[in-house]
């Protein structure tokens, strides 16, 4: 996407943050409380919503780093009043709960979700929404339980856990908590549900030298890329230490890359929260982190080392790959196509399968069909460790 578009909606965001937040708080009456169970593919929280009176299901993703995101054609679509980049939901039906008058934006790219794994992504339910809550996530169990503000109640709270205040971003609401990087960077870090590493930093960090003691690996094209970025450099490394609250991790590892403008901070992504049950209170600005029982640090990366993305002609392509992973060593490169798994015809109706075995950790390997500039070749990819 053209930088001066996505530079043009990150102003009209700026602009109309203020108005979403305000209108979103005009309830009716009070949210309805309760369980919202949720699927994981990789770092995704996909929940499935009804829209007004439809009885179709779309399919949404919760990510505590964005706003309120509805796909335009389904706007259209459903008949919602819109306003400039705004479209009204009146009654969004999630599991157990039901939410009234919600002001979405309109311009967020979802088809690039889609192209990248495979699932069609109606909408995303971001930090301007959830902020209407007290929010529980429990990764283990599969679950978001939202409760009415001021509901924050001792059965959250316990002294395997700790308090932080936080700071809303001016952009998108999120969580932001003060992290230390290596023992000395003091930063303010965004809690990102929709980002899969521990962390991501922006490019400007690598001429710090925040990994320059530890082993690093580069991308060919690019693994992870952020919308209304260009650079295709992807770093992935360890930080010696990222500390926040009570919490330390030692060598967790993280991804150096391009950040969308005005969003350029580092974002504290899945593979830490999910080691936590984590209760964020939006309107006292506070986030509880529980650890759980069997904690897991990443301190590697265990893939094949492929990013596939569905291109312009519905064909599934490589579009990067990591410098020493078992895809690398292969000879694959992007531009190579895929045109089976397993045995299996690939095509854009299944992406969605081969997304979710490429991220399954009890998959050990995948035997792929290559599409070369030299011919078409079988290859056996056995899943290793990356760093």
């Amino acid at each position: 996407m053209n930088r001066r578009i996505v530079v043009f909606i990150i102003c009209l965001i700026l602009l109309f943050s203020p108005i979403l937040q305000s209108l979103s708080s005009q309830e009716s009456q009070l949210p309805l409380s309760g369980i919202v169970s949720f699927d994981l593919l990789q770092h995704m929280m996909l929940v499935d919503c009804h829209i007004n009176n439809s009885e179709k299901v779309y399919h949404f993703m919760i990510d505590t780093g964005a706003l309120f995101f509805i796909d335009k054609s389904l706007a259209d679509e459903l008949n919602l009043k819109q306003q400039g980049p705004m479209a009204k939901i009146d009654k969004l039906v999630m599991d157990q709960v039901v939410a009234e008058r919600i002001f979405a934006m309109t311009t967020f790219p979802l088809k690039m979700i889609k192209q990248s794994s495979g699932i069609t992504l109606h909408g995303i339910i971001g930090s301007n929404f959830l902020e209407r809550y007290v929010v529980h996530f429990d990764y283990k169990k599969k679950q978001m339980t939202l409760r009415p503000p001021d509901h924050f109640t001792q059965d959250m709270k316990d002294q395997a856990g700790f308090m932080m205040k936080f700071q809303a971003h001016v952009v998108n609401r999120a969580p932001m908590i003060p992290c230390t990087l290596n023992g000395q960077i003091e930063v303010l870090g965004m809690v990102d549900t929709g980002q899969p590493f521990a962390l991501a930093l922006p490019l400007s960090f690598r001429e710090k030298g925040i990994n320059k003691s530890n082993k690093s690996i580069v991308a060919k094209g690019y693994i992870i890329k952020w919308p209304g970025t260009s650079s295709q450099d992807n770093v992935l490394t360890t930080l010696d230490q990222l500390a926040f609250g009570k919490n330390t991790l030692d060598k967790p590892v993280i991804v150096l890359a391009e950040l969308p403008p005005m969003l350029s901070v580092p974002l504290i992504g899945a593979d830490v929260l999910s080691q936590f049950l984590v209760t964020i209170d939006y309107e006292h600005q506070e986030i509880y982190f529980k650890p759980v029982t069997e904690k897991k640090w990443f301190t590697t990366l265990y893939s094949i080392g492929l990013n596939l993305e569905e291109n312009d002609q519905g064909e599934i392509e490589v579009k990067g790959v990591w410098d020493h992973s078992a895809a690398n060593e292969a000879g694959i490169v992007p531009g190579d196509l895929v045109l089976a798994f397993n045995n299996i015809p690939l095509n854009p109706a299944n992406f969605e399968q081969l997304s979710r075995l490429l991220a399954d950790s009890s998959v050990q390997s995948l035997q792929l069909l290559i599409k070369t500039s030299k011919g078409n070749r079988k290859v056996l990819l056995q899943k290793g460790s990356l760093l």
